[in-house]
C-alpha cells in the first residue's frame, strides 16, 4: 500500500512533483510492481490527479480515499486499517501481510524491500521497520528550561566510541501482519533493517526534495528502481 493525500503541506502537491523526470509517487510503485513478494500494488489517495498517475504507473485505486481520513492529523494506521476492511468487506480479500512504502522515499532499493519481508517471513512476527543510524545521539542532546539547555539524559557521555548506536525510523519500508494492522500498532519490539543515510532521505520539505535532485543527479544512490 502507498498512501498518497493530495494536501501535502511542506511541499504542495510533492507525491505527483517531478524528481529526475517522474512523478516521485512512481519511484514507489516500479519498487513494489518489481517485487517477488508482492500480488497486488494498492495506492490510497484523496485526489484525481494521483490516482491517474498511480494507475498509468501500473498501481490500483480501486477507490478515493474520504475526506475524513485524508486530514493532517490522520494517522497512517487508520488509513491501513480503513485499506484492510474494505478489501475485506467488498473482496472478501485478506491479504497475508501489508507492505507500507511512503511515496517520499525514494531512494530504497528493491534488496530493501526483499530483505525486510524475509525478515518478516523468516521471523514471523508482527512488523518490521526500516531505521538508519541516528547522527544525533540523546546522550548529546538537550532541552530547553528556563531558558537553559539540560541534558536529554542525565549522564552525558563524551567520547562517541562510548556511546551505544541508537536508530531512527527512516519511513523507507514498513511490514505490517493483517493481525497487527486490525490491533493498530503495538509497543512490543520492532524487528528491523537499518539503511544508510543516503537511501533514507524522507522528503518532507523544499530542501529535502532539492537534496533529491541532488542525489539523483549525481548518481549517489545506486539500485534505485526506475
Amino acid at each position: 500500500m502507498i498512501p498518497a493525500r493530495g494536501g501535502s503541506k511542506g511541499v504542495p502537491r510533492k507525491n505527483i512533483r517531478f524528481l529526475a523526470g517522474r512523478p516521485l509517487i512512481e519511484y514507489s510503485i516500479s519498487i513494489a510492481l518489481a517485487c517477488p513478494y508482492i500480488d497486488r500494488v494498492i495506492v490510497s489517495t484523496d485526489d484525481d490527479d494521483i490516482a491517474n498517475i498511480a494507475r498509468a504507473a501500473g498501481a490500483e485505486v480501486p477507490w478515493l480515499r474520504p475526506a475524513a481520513l485524508a486530514q493532517d492529523d490522520t494517522s497512517t494506521m487508520q488509513v491501513l486499517q480503513d485499506l484492510s476492511y474494505r478489501l475485506f468487506t467488498e473482496e472478501g480479500y485478506e491479504p497475508n501481510f501489508i507492505l507500507l512504502l511512503q511515496p517520499t522515499s525514494p531512494f530504497r532499493t528493491l534488496d530493501d524491500v526483499n530483505h525486510a519481508i524475509e525478515l518478516y517471513q523468516t521471523t514471523q512476527c508482527d512488523e518490521v521497520v526500516s531505521v538508519v543510524k541516528s547522527k544525533y545521539h540523546p546522550n548529546w542532546c538537550f532541552h530547553a528550561a528556563d531558558d537553559r539547555l539540560v541534558p536529554y539524559e542525565e549522564a552525558v557521555i563524551s567520547r562517541r566510541q562510548d556511546l551505544t548506536p541508537v536508530y531512527a525510523l527512516n519511513g523507507a519500508v514498513y511490514v505490517y501482519s493483517s493481525e497487527c494492522i486490525v490491533n493498530g500498532v503495538t509497543k512490543k519490539p520492532k524487528y528491523f533493517i537499518e539503511m544508510p543515510e543516503e537511501r533514507s532521505i524522507d522528503i518532507d520539505t523544499e530542501f529535502d526534495f532539492q537534496l533529491a535532485e541532488l542525489v539523483m543527479a549525481h548518481g549517489i544512490v545506486e539500485g534505485v528502481v526506475l
